[in-house]
């Protein structure tokens, strides 16, 4: 897949997001999640995903926000399609 690294790499992030079991926010705990990751999981969820990206980037160091910006590129990677 020469010249296609960004879909390799959502590739791989897709792959290691469905085999993890920890899903942040879970039970219901979104209020104890950063407002940008709040939004961000919000914009991701309703398919606005460059906004989603933009707003998760504004938490570059909370692990939850990392989680949905790897959600978002692999959203990405599957819309990209290719061969």
């Amino acid at each position: 897949m020469r010249g296609r690294p960004s879909l390799v790499a959502g590739v791989a992030v897709a792959a290691a997001i469905s085999a993890c079991t920890h899903m942040p926010g879970a039970g219901g705990a979104d209020g104890n999640l950063p407002s940008s990751v709040r939004e961000g999981k919000a914009l991701l969820e309703s398919g606005q995903l460059d906004a989603a990206l933009a707003e998760l980037q504004k938490a570059p160091d909370d692990p939850d926000s990392l989680y949905y910006q790897g959600r978002v590129w692999a959203k990405k990677a599957e819309s990209a399609g290719g061969t």
